[in-house]
């Protein structure tokens, strides 16, 4: 890389006219030092240097996760659907489903509980 930009600085600094860069050699041309292993990062020692074994357990690893976290959306949404009031002889319900009637339900109960606290202001009970 270092090579490459002293060249670009060279050619930027030392052009005498457009028609002698023409002649000039294109930088795919110039031969490059390859880089010491040390300054590669480790992203380019990828996949190809693992074992194949380790590359299978890390898979299997994520396929767990994602299986748990599956699993783990799903007992939400029967939880929510449990708590959301329906009938019984319904089809089961999409996800949309039942998030929308669950929001239904909770702006029910808040209007709900608003015209009780309203009809105890209006009317106080026994004192």
């Amino acid at each position: 890389n270092r090579q490459k930009i002293r060249l670009i600085f060279f050619l930027m600094t030392n052009r005498k006219s457009s028609s002698s860069l023409r002649n000039m050699p294109v930088l795919a041309d110039v031969p490059l030092v390859p880089p010491k292993v040390s300054e590669l990062r480790q992203r380019d020692l990828s996949a190809s240097f693992q074992p194949k074994r380790l590359l299978d357990q890390q898979r299997s690893e994520a396929n767990k996760r994602e299986r748990q976290r599956v699993q783990a959306i799903t007992k939400a949404y029967e939880s929510l659907l449990c708590v959301t009031p329906r009938d019984e002889a319904e089809p089961q319900l999409a996800r949309i489903e039942i998030v929308r009637r669950a929001a239904g339900y909770i702006q029910y109960l808040t209007d709900f509980l608003e015209e009780v606290a309203a009809a105890e202001a209006v009317s106080p009970g026994p004192v």
